[in-house]
């Protein structure tokens, strides 16, 4: 048997250790140390860099004591859990390791005290590369460049959260789960969402997985904070009473409008998304022997190799609005924002109270089909490009007058 997959005993301790500064020491000020006792062995002593007064220190019981100590108690708390994690790791591949070795574990080497600022620079260089370009298939080696201005707006939010709490110079080694937390409170107390603060603990946490895999950093603290649940909220769509008011005021429209509600009502019958709906020609239908029109198109946003493609039969309707145009290379194709501002102010007209995007074509037709015409989940997946049908607990629409007839038992 191997020796070294037995379970070793081992014990990890803090204690307070005097200032060598005389005017510190006799003010009773100095710094928590800890060691690592493994099979009997002990460790050298290594600084936590938390300071504190004598009066702080509860030797019984290993924590700080008194105002404002959550923070320092939970980076001793961390180091403990590394230093377990690390050892039950070596346990488990049978591997040696010595008390200094876990020690080492939790400390940064002094060439490498970066500021997170620092890192964070080099992280968006980094990124700055995987810029996808246009004729790339969108991968997880690449990200789209509204994803990097986004990381860039929200690179200011911390920049100023680290101005207002006096820590701009803050080193990466120091970014841990309790930073991570006051910066999430930080955010949703100024009026943001708790959505839009998770998104900006994540790049923080995106940011330490860097500095780790870049030997910036040998432990990452950061990595045990739990962000915050967030409620899902049903996908905004419109009702086919809505629709039908797009299709009886065309008389309302200009002619601009007309073309973009036309596209609209194309995407809700072929269930896609504007991206998608972009890059669409004549190579993506084909016409069958007895009539049918099929559509093939990989998602925009996917690989093929993937199988998000979506496959479905053309409806009669939308046959139609193509026919329109002379076919779908010379159907209406602007930037998604443009199309949503003539759609925006069509829906007006029509006496649709809603603030409706394009992309609500999509979802509606999804919704649509989902909870009025009761098609099947995997059809529905299939026609949408999806790989499962996880995403329709998100369309689920309780039509009420339904509800009440089928509850009372007169089903129609």
């Amino acid at each position: 048997m191997n020796h070294h997959s037995l379970s070793q005993s081992m014990q990890v301790s803090f204690y307070f250790k005097y200032s060598q500064t005389k005017s510190l020491k006799e003010l009773g000020y100095g710094t928590i140390y800890y060691y690592v006792m493994l099979n009997s062995k002990k460790s050298g002593e290594q600084s936590s860099k938390i300071q504190c007064n004598v009066s702080q220190w509860d030797s019984n019981a290993q924590k700080l004591i008194g105002l404002d100590i959550d923070r320092d108690n939970k980076r001793l708390s961390q180091i403990k859990q590394v230093i377990e994690k690390n050892k039950d790791i070596f346990e488990i591949l049978g591997e040696p390791i010595t008390a200094n070795e876990l020690v080492k574990m939790t400390t940064v080497s002094v060439r490498h005290k970066k500021t997170f600022l620092d890192v964070f620079q080099e992280y968006k260089a980094e990124q700055f590369l995987k810029i996808r370009k246009e004729e790339e298939l969108k991968s997880k080696s690449n990200i789209e460049r509204t994803t990097y201005v986004t990381y860039l707006k929200r690179e200011n939010n911390i920049v100023k959260y680290l101005k207002t709490i006096n820590k701009s110079q803050v080193l990466c080694s120091d970014i841990d789960a309790r930073f991570c937390e006051m910066l999430d409170n930080y955010l949703t107390q100024n009026g943001c969402g708790q959505a839009y603060s998770t998104k900006n603990v994540k790049l923080v946490q995106s940011v330490m997985i860097y500095a780790k895999n870049a030997k910036i950093i040998n432990v990452n603290f950061s990595e045990s904070y739990k962000s915050k649940s967030i409620p899902r909220k049903p996908v905004n769509t419109l009702r086919m009473t809505d629709i039908e008011k797009l299709e009886l005021s065309t008389h309302l429209f200009t002619s601009t409008e007309q073309k973009y509600v036309d596209v609209f009502l194309f995407l809700h019958e072929i269930i896609m998304h504007v991206g998608d709906y972009r890059q669409l020609t004549s190579k993506n239908f084909e016409t069958y022997p007895n009539g049918q029109i099929w559509l093939r198109k990989p998602r925009k946003k996917r690989q093929e190799e993937n199988n998000q493609i979506q496959i479905l039969p053309l409806s009669q309707k939308a046959i139609d609005i193509m026919k329109k145009y002379g076919g779908i290379d010379n159907m209406p194709k602007a930037t998604g924002q443009t199309m949503s501002q003539y759609v925006k102010m069509a829906c007006v007209k029509a006496g649709i109270e809603k603030n409706v995007s394009l992309k609500m074509g999509r979802s509606s037709g999804i919704s649509y089909k989902y909870n009025k015409l009761k098609m099947r989940e995997h059809s529905i997946a299939i026609a949408a490009g999806w790989t499962s049908t996880a995403h329709l607990k998100d369309y689920l629409d309780i039509d009420y007058d339904d509800f009440y007839n089928e509850f009372m038992g007169d089903k129609v």
